[in-house]
């Protein structure tokens, strides 16, 4: 009944098709799918709040790039090893690295993976009534959301980008707490104006009535080459929708800083 610890190397290994886990191909690879799941969680959000329905064929294609290296991230991970609870080792049986991975993140990453709004998309395309399936399609882009599972990987990600920056651990903290902020602002920012323009979106006007109230009855722009506010740019409505969460967090207010263009 007494387990033994088998030294292996890097050869023995790939002859088994196993990957360690710190090997440094790995480490790169995991940096890799890191910037991908940002891209993600941080688009995901913002196509259902602002109905980015009109997706051009190139964002198309990214998401397709995407969720094909997740795919190939989650083939691989059923042959990583993993850090043994016991022993100062990592496991390379591949039975207890399938059964690991299964019992661990396997539905959160097949969940975060499978694109179920281009599925049913597609299942709907040939339907007759489409202003149904076209609302239908709108619910069920919710399923974008599943994306942000993988952010509980992104300390992971984290942990193997630091190991490689060679920036000072002060430093990076400080860089990673500025661009959590920037994140929690962006999931806020998408939020309030998904909540804002639910009815505006019953009514087809594709915007929120605040955002379309000040456009038209707000201060004009000062002369001054910059672009004016205009009603159905959409970067100027997440501008404006940013503008409102930050002000809120900084507890600045809304009338010290008022905004007169885009």
């Amino acid at each position: 009944g007494t387990r033994l610890l088998i030294e292996k190397d890097a050869e023995e290994l790939n002859e088994l098709w196993i990957v360690h886990q710190e090997q440094q191909l790995k480490i790169y690879w995991d940096i890799l799918i890191g910037f991908m799941v940002i891209y993600a969680v941080i688009r995901a959000p913002f196509d259902i709040a602002f109905d980015t329905a009109a997706e051009s064929p190139g964002s198309v294609a990214i998401d397709f790039i995407i969720d094909a290296f997740f795919f190939l991230d989650i083939l691989l991970s059923f042959r990583t090893t993993y850090p043994s609870h016991n022993e100062d080792a990592h496991i390379a049986i591949p039975r207890m690295i399938t059964t690991n991975y299964l019992k661990g993140w396997f539905t959160i990453d097949v969940l975060s993976t499978v694109p179920f709004d281009y599925m049913f998309k597609a299942l709907i395309g040939a339907s007759a009534n489409k202003l149904k399936s076209a609302k239908a399609l709108k619910g069920f882009r919710i399923f974008r959301l599943l994306k942000l599972f993988r952010l509980a990987f992104v300390s992971d990600y984290i942990d193997r980008i630091e190991q490689i920056s060679g920036l000072p651990p002060a430093v990076f903290d400080i860089l990673t707490l500025i661009c959590e902020v920037m994140f929690i602002a962006h999931i806020v920012a998408c939020v309030w104006w998904g909540l804002t323009s639910l009815n505006d979106y019953e009514n087809q006007t594709g915007s929120a009535a605040w955002f379309d109230n000040f456009v038209m009855n707000g201060p004009q722009p000062f002369d001054d080459g910059v672009e004016p506010l205009i009603k159905n740019k959409l970067s100027q409505k997440y501008a404006a929708s940013l503008y409102f969460v930050y002000t809120s967090l900084t507890t600045v207010g809304y009338g010290d800083i008022y905004p007169w263009n885009s």
